[in-house]
């Protein structure tokens, strides 16, 4: 029922000690084809690029462990304008495998800020009447995603995870 499914997402937001992150207002800098920006999520500061689309109405939230720069894990041919974001553990924020313990020794869990950081995004581009399709590549950004994806789904038209694990 609804109900169990509500229970469920707020059981998983409790195990992965689930922060409640806000979007502020981006600082940026324009280019002819891309917009650079750095949006403050919570304590972090996550860097996006935004790529500008002929097609309105939706976006695709593109997210890659190697980050911005590397090409998305498929050609994206839908014409939808592109974010490119570097959440933490990702590209320019990647972190040493140390850090993320010595996060997780504070009580906080890094796949949980990962996720958190996901579905402000997310919410930040809902607000604007316009629906996210995902993708990412890489193991943490595709648990990250399906975890934000299962925990509100209502930000997602459509998910899709490259390199995921068969298995956890």
């Amino acid at each position: 029922t609804a109900a169990q499914k509500e229970s469920l997402r707020e059981r998983l937001a409790q195990v992965l000690r689930l922060p409640d992150y806000s979007v502020t207002p981006a600082l940026g800098v324009e280019h002819k084809k891309a917009r650079n920006l750095a949006v403050k999520l919570g304590p972090s500061t996550v860097p996006m690029t935004i790529l500008p689309g002929k097609n309105q109405g939706e976006v695709d939230l593109v997210l890659h462990e190697r980050g911005r720069s590397a090409p998305p894990p498929m050609p994206l041919t839908s014409g939808y304008p592109r974010i490119h974001a570097d959440i933490f553990g990702t590209g320019e924020n990647q972190a040493h495998y140390l850090l993320k313990m010595m996060l997780d020794s504070t009580g906080h869990r890094s796949l949980g800020v990962m996720t958190a950081q996901i579905i402000a995004i997310a919410e930040s581009i809902a607000q604007g009447s316009r629906v996210v399709n995902a993708s990412a590549a890489g193991i943490q950004p595709c648990v990250a995603l399906c975890l934000a994806a299962a925990i509100a789904p209502q930000h997602f038209a459509s998910v899709t995870a490259y390199d995921m694990p068969t298995t956890l």
